[in-house]
């Protein structure tokens, strides 16, 4: 959201320069320069918040693993004492 903002206000900016200011202009290589800095600095911002998101996604799908490796084994061990409860199992039975 706050990059769609930020868009917003700088093609608002963009736009208004470029209609009030019809004369010619040269392009100085400090402002091209500036220009390109903040351009990674946006990009460089929004590369660590996407990060950190997925090493959040990650985290949790690696607790939500280990969570269904601890109930299977749960499940195992409640199907062993259920089995030693109901008592000897009839051997000539199918």
């Amino acid at each position: 959201m706050f990059i769609l903002i930020l868009f917003l206000i700088s093609s608002s900016i963009t736009a208004f320069l470029a209609l009030n200011n019809l004369g010619p202009i040269v392009i100085s290589t400090k402002s091209l320069s500036i220009g390109l800095c903040f351009a990674f600095l946006i990009y460089f911002t929004h590369s660590i918040i996407e990060a950190y998101s997925i090493h959040k996604r990650d985290s949790k799908i690696k607790h939500g693993k280990s969570d269904i490796v601890d109930l299977t084994k749960r499940i195992h061990q409640l199907e062993i004492e259920n089995a030693k409860l109901q008592g000897p199992v009839d051997e000539n039975a199918l």
